[in-house]
This record gives C-alpha cells, structure tokens and sequence, in this order.
C-alpha cells in the first residue's frame, strides 16, 4: 500500500484557483460597499439640509431665511467646527461628517433663490476620484418649500464633477406621502425629477438649473416629496 506524501499538481492548482475566485469576490463585494458607503452621502446630505430648512421654517414662521442666516442656522445644527458663517456671502464650513457646505444668495427676478453648493468626502478609485460636487437650490419666495436638487446640466459654469442629482434616483431617490396615495403609489421610489413632476407638476421661471419640465402631471393622488433612506428603500 503506497502512502500519499503531498499534493498532486490539478489539486494544487484547483486550490489555488478556488482561492483566487473567493478573493477577488471579496474584493467586488468590498469595492461595492464601499461605494454604496460613499453614495449614501448623497442622501446624508441632502436629508441634512431638508432637515434643517424644516427646523428654520417651524421656529421663524414669519420670515424667509437668507443664505446666510440658513447657513448659520445649519453651522449650529451640525456643529460644525469650522468658524461660524459671518459674511454676507457665507464662507463654506464642513460638517462633522466631512461633507461641506457653501450658501449664497442668487438674485433672479421675481424668484430669488439660495444656492447651496455640497461637496462630499471624495471616493479614490482606480481611475480616478469620483466626482463628489452638487448643486441644490431653495426658494424663499412661497415656492414649494424644499430644497431642490438643482439640473445641473442647466448650469452655464458646469464643472465636469457636478454630480446631477435632479434626475439620480438611484443615489438620492423620493417617495410620496400623505394625500389620496394608495399602496402602489405609496410604494415607488422617485428621482426627484419625477417625483415632482407627478405631484407638483412642471415648474418654470424660476432659476434655470430649478425649472423642471413635465411631459405629464400632476396626477390626482396629491400628497408630498420626501428623501427616503436607500438602505430602507428596498
């Protein structure tokens, strides 16, 4: 009876074949979540801002914020540590979390607006940082009172790392609350774009990168726009 000292070469081989695919599985799925870490600052900051306009509005019924008595009020918020905004033109701060904010007010007409421009921690990957800049916009003027995900494409001054989260359902998506909404509608996920669309309808005259053209809506089931956390979308 012969004994068996070692390996033959084709078990050797398909050993370390089986260890080269449990590797590089692990390393998609670890790119692939680190991605997705990185895309949920999207909604981090956006959710953020929301958050934070809501608050303003409920404790200053009477009056619409400036650029920089909103990014004051956020600086307070978030408890940055950057020095607080103090021009008339707030100076960008960042947030505990790394993402930067940068207000400032925009005449336009009848419809003066704040621009909010965002920056989130930069991704590195293999060919290249991904882009990690956005553009929102709020009206003070009585005009829904949200924060819109500005259509960057819109932006004469476009710069190539403008990530366009007007149309993006897929990093910052929406649903519909409240009003006539019945399950379906209450289960679908919206870009913004879309989502305003079919409750609010086409909005024009107003700042470019904010005007949204609908080819259809509002529909009859009413209610409102909310960010939804991706984690808790699916």
């Amino acid at each position: 009876m012969k004994i068996k000292n070692g390996f033959s070469l084709i078990e050797v081989l398909l050993v370390l074949g089986i260890v080269a695919v449990v590797t590089a599985m692990g390393f998609s799925i670890s790119k692939k979540g680190m991605e997705n870490a990185y895309n949920l600052y999207w909604y981090t900051g956006y959710v953020t801002l929301y958050d934070s306009l809501v608050d303003w509005n409920n404790r200053n019924p009477e009056g619409a914020p400036s650029a920089l008595n909103y990014a004051r009020h956020l600086w307070e918020l978030v408890r940055s540590e950057d020095t607080e905004p103090t021009s008339l033109n707030p100076e960008a701060f960042r947030a505990p979390n790394g993402i930067v904010y940068d207000m400032e007010d925009v005449s336009n007409g009848e419809h003066p607006f704040i621009r909010i421009d965002m920056s989130i921690p930069q991704h590195k990957q293999r060919n290249g940082a991904a882009p990690n800049r956005t553009v929102f916009v709020y009206f003070p003027d009585g005009t829904v009172p949200m924060v819109y995900p500005a259509d960057t494409a819109q932006l004469t001054n476009q710069a190539p790392d403008l990530v366009n989260l007007h149309n993006r359902a897929d990093l910052l998506m929406f649903v519909r609350r409240g009003g006539g909404i019945n399950d379906d509608v209450r289960r679908t996920l919206y870009s913004f774009h879309d989502g305003y669309c079919a409750v609010y309808g086409t909005l024009s005259n107003h700042a470019d990168p904010a005007n949204i053209s609908c080819t259809t809506g509002p529909d009859s089931f009413g209610g409102t726009l909310r960010p939804v956390n991706p984690r808790k979308a699916y």
